[in-house]
């Protein structure tokens, strides 16, 4: 019997969730961080726009993004952020801006405005973050940053951002 071996090279997409964590901690960090083969899609294409809207470098060259961070927030004293139809965007560049000094907007589309925001928005106020936000805890954020007071916060991630927005049921 006759066996053959063959190779065959595979080039797996990268993760939408894993390069927006990654474009978040190159931003906070201190230098500049390179991100090789991260997706390219349109919600990480909406925070990597949204990182350079705040002041940060971000330089997108084919397979390889480099970020200038910050440890201590936005180089810009006031932007308006729009993360499209972006999530974790719209989630991730709230905490963010608030490790800065200055006003800051954070908003999106309209299917992301009938997103919940309460459990970002408790955790952020608790640490003396100065957040508006629209009615229903929705965007667009309004944040006056002056850096975070820090502490313990809890953060209650069991509402998905999916949920559909019904309104309560009604006693009979």
């Amino acid at each position: 019997m006759e066996t053959t071996s063959h190779t065959a090279t595979v080039r797996l997409p990268g993760s939408k969730s894993v390069t927006a964590r990654a474009l978040f901690l190159a931003a906070v960090a201190d230098g500049t961080s390179r991100l090789i083969t991260p997706l390219e899609a349109a919600d990480t294409v909406a925070f990597a726009d949204g990182l350079t809207t705040l002041g940060f470098p971000v330089d997108r060259d084919g397979d390889v993004w480099s970020i200038t961070g910050n440890p201590s927030g936005p180089p810009a004293e006031t932007a308006v952020v729009w993360c499209h139809d972006a999530g974790t965007a719209a989630r991730f560049l709230p905490a963010l801006v608030s490790l800065g000094a200055g006003n800051f907007v954070i908003d999106a589309s309209k299917q992301m405005r009938a997103r919940p925001m309460g459990p970002l928005l408790r955790a952020l106020r608790s640490l003396g973050v100065r957040v508006q936000s629209a009615d229903g805890n929705r965007l667009p954020l309004r944040i006056d940053a002056d850096g975070v007071e820090g502490g313990v916060v809890q953060v209650d991630a069991g509402a998905s951002s999916f949920a559909p927005m019904l309104p309560p049921p009604t006693q009979a």
